[in-house]
């Protein structure tokens, strides 16, 4: 599964987890979304720090992180933008001040609308312009408006210490833990999350997938505050001319016109959600027409699937497997099983009650 990963961790004030064995864990399941380059910050009661480096998550050294790192976000690249070899591109990203410290995972499409409002010159990469937009209008979440694209994001700031902003702004999975010593740890999916979990012999009191425009506020492992982002506006919509393709990009998503993918099935919305329908399940008795429960829904053109069941857009760019898109919410399974933490138990409670 080719994309970045998120992940980090706020630690109860009684925790007796050591930071780096849990970083570690996290960045081995990490690497299975993208290896070409990690990455981490961290603060503590005495002082914060960052490192980065070209390597696989595996195998990024962590000897930078302190005993007592408290609060700690970490990172995995599949590069969209700017060389890996410029760690200025590899995340965590920094704000123009260096007092944010920002991961990313998803692309930003109108990074380039974006920066012609920062009074600074950004890196290449597309994550720059979400820390510079933080750092130029602090306390003004209203500015995430101006993205456009698939995001989910973790963030440190210098001014706030050992408080973790933790969100999903569109798309991009994120799904969120409580232990049992009141820690808080994150990561882009559930699969990652919880084998990292089992992995250092640790266990999850709940865990649930973030609900898109939420910002979390977690300090000493304890959730503060929940937030609702604004919406995109539309203003910074990057435009696409639709005369010579029915495509947009996976945020905006032109929903009108026909597609075939490449197992020749095809993809309709319902009120299931966005559903794949393979080749052999059309009504052969109506010359290869859909099932008629699903005829009065349109179809949609953003994706194919080759033989693997790898999804991809319009440009061939990989956009993850099937699950991956479950969680992101662009599809839905027919009959997703009850879900159950790695340990086989039924999790009930729900965070966002």
């Amino acid at each position: 599964m080719r994309m970045c990963s998120i992940a980090g961790f706020s630690l109860s004030n009684n925790s007796r987890i050591l930071p780096r064995k849990l970083a570690h864990a996290l960045l081995v399941e990490m690497d299975v979304r993208g290896n070409q380059a990690s990455g981490f910050a961290w603060q503590s009661p005495m002082g914060s720090g960052l490192f980065k480096n070209d390597v696989a998550g595996a195998q990024l050294s962590l000897k930078g992180m302190p005993r007592d790192a408290g609060v700690a976000v970490l990172h995995t690249r599949y590069a969209t933008h700017g060389s890996i070899k410029v760690m200025a591109n590899n995340h965590p990203v920094l704000s123009p001040d260096q007092q944010i410290a920002l991961v990313h995972n998803g692309v930003i499409y109108n990074h380039n609308t974006v920066r012609s409002y920062i009074d600074a010159k950004l890196p290449d990469v597309d994550s720059s312009v979400i820390p510079a937009l933080l750092s130029q209008y602090p306390n003004d979440l209203s500015k995430l408006e101006m993205l456009d694209g698939d995001a989910s994001v973790a963030w440190l700031d210098e001014a706030e210490r050992q408080t973790l902003k933790v969100g999903r702004i569109s798309h991009s999975p994120l799904c969120v833990a409580q232990l049992k010593d009141g820690s808080f740890v994150f990561a882009s999916t559930e699969s990652i999350l919880m084998s990292a979990l089992k992995s250092i012999g640790l266990k999850a009191v709940y865990i649930e997938n973030v609900p898109e425009r939420t910002l979390l506020t977690v300090r000493g492992g304890r959730l503060d505050q929940v937030e609702v982002l604004p919406e995109q506006n539309a203003k910074y919509e990057e435009k696409i001319d639709y005369s010579s393709s029915y495509y947009r990009n996976l945020t905006s998503g032109n929903k009108s016109g026909y597609s075939t993918n490449a197992t020749g099935g095809r993809y309709v919305a319902s009120d299931l959600g966005d559903v794949f329908i393979p080749e052999d399940w059309y009504d052969e008795e109506n010359d290869g027409s859909l099932p008629s429960y699903l005829d009065e829904f349109p179809e949609l053109p953003d994706y194919s699937v080759n033989e693997f069941g790898e999804y991809f857009d319009k440009d061939n760019q990989f956009m993850g497997s099937f699950d991956d898109l479950v969680e992101m919410g662009y599809l839905s399974a027919l009959e997703r099983p009850r879900r159950a933490d790695s340990f086989g138990e039924r999790i009930d409670q729900d965070l966002w009650d």
